[in-house]
């Protein structure tokens, strides 16, 4: 009987977990599916889409992968262009894991395939600089970054054009990687009104890291000591936070910028609703990835910091 029973949860896993169990026991099932897709529907790209807390399928991912790539090299050579979807991929997958280092090592080496094989201005070479840049981030290495995000941005512009939503995201890459640097915050502004402008034009639908754009351009306002500028754009970042499908982090940023915009104001009695918003920042830093978009033991430091005078100003 307890086996029975413990069949019967296994096929319950298997029904409310399809797409994780696939992942995580049957990967090349899954790639094996993508390539029938591909060929019935005559699609060229496939995409892996791993949510940040299953750390075991990142691992099947990454080892199917790999063996896609040895598989590749060892029928069709090291230069073939199959390569490129399949390096590209595995890139992703380093990063969600948080080995930059790794991650930067072979995005260059994937850099200098796509150059090899499909030439300087092409759709992947925009998308590999990008994943070298966002690896040179998290590794604090600021002015490469800026550098690297700026080379993707010149290829998107000429392979995408000037108004896809990729467009958006190099531009404000290069305005983060410029603010990491100091002293440089009216050309990161100027990077960032032009991704956001972008966004806000491009369709009618809503992307969600519009909100992380806001709440990150509200924080250089906020800097600067445009408080009411500032306010609007983090108040409208928090509302765009709450739809579906916006990442915690997101969310998280928002409600912290908002926070930090509303507190200067001592007397204002929505302070401890402000530190309230900074508290729910909180939930969203649980992901391997949170500390790409927000710094932990700032919030951390901020909160502790204020718990006090919210405290007084209650009791008065």
């Amino acid at each position: 009987r307890d086996v029975e029973r413990s069949r019967g949860l296994g096929d319950v896993y298997k029904r409310q977990n399809k797409d994780r169990f696939l992942v995580e026991r049957h990967p090349h099932a899954v790639l094996e599916g993508l390539v029938l897709a591909g060929l019935a529907t005559g699609a060229t790209q496939g995409y892996l889409y791993l949510i940040e807390d299953m750390h075991g399928p990142r691992q099947s991912a990454e080892t199917a992968l790999r063996e896609s790539i040895a598989l590749v090299e060892s029928t069709l050579g090291e230069l073939h262009p199959a390569l490129v979807a399949v390096k590209v991929n595995l890139g992703f997958v380093l990063m969600s894991a948080g080995r930059a280092e790794q991650a930067e090592r072979e995005g260059r080496e994937t850099v200098e395939l796509i150059r090899l094989s499909l030439g300087e201005e092409h759709p992947y070479m925009g998308i590999a600089l990008t994943n070298v840049a966002a690896a040179l981030d998290v590794l604090g290495r600021n002015a490469e970054s800026e550098d690297v995000h700026r080379q993707a941005l010149a290829v998107k512009l000429a392979t995408l054009g000037p108004d896809h939503p990729d467009v958006a995201l190099s531009r404000f890459n290069v305005g983060a990687a410029i603010r990491a640097q100091g002293g440089r915050d009216d050309e990161a502004r100027d990077e960032y009104e032009k991704a956001l402008a972008l966004l806000e034009g491009a369709s009618d639908s809503t992307p969600p890291s519009i909100v992380f754009y806001r709440a990150e351009l509200a924080d250089l306002l906020r800097d600067a000591g445009e408080l009411d500028t500032a306010t609007r754009l983090a108040e409208r970042a928090v509302s765009d936070g709450r739809r579906d499908g916006v990442p915690a982090e997101f969310r998280a940023k928002a409600s912290f910028v908002l926070a930090s915009v509303r507190w200067p104001k001592p007397t204002d009695p929505a302070q401890c609703e402000a530190l309230a918003l900074a508290e729910t920042a909180l939930e969203g830093l649980d992901g391997p990835n949170a500390a790409q978009f927000i710094d932990r033991e700032a919030v951390v430091a901020w909160l502790d910091a204020r718990r006090p005078l919210c405290a007084n100003h209650s009791e008065r």
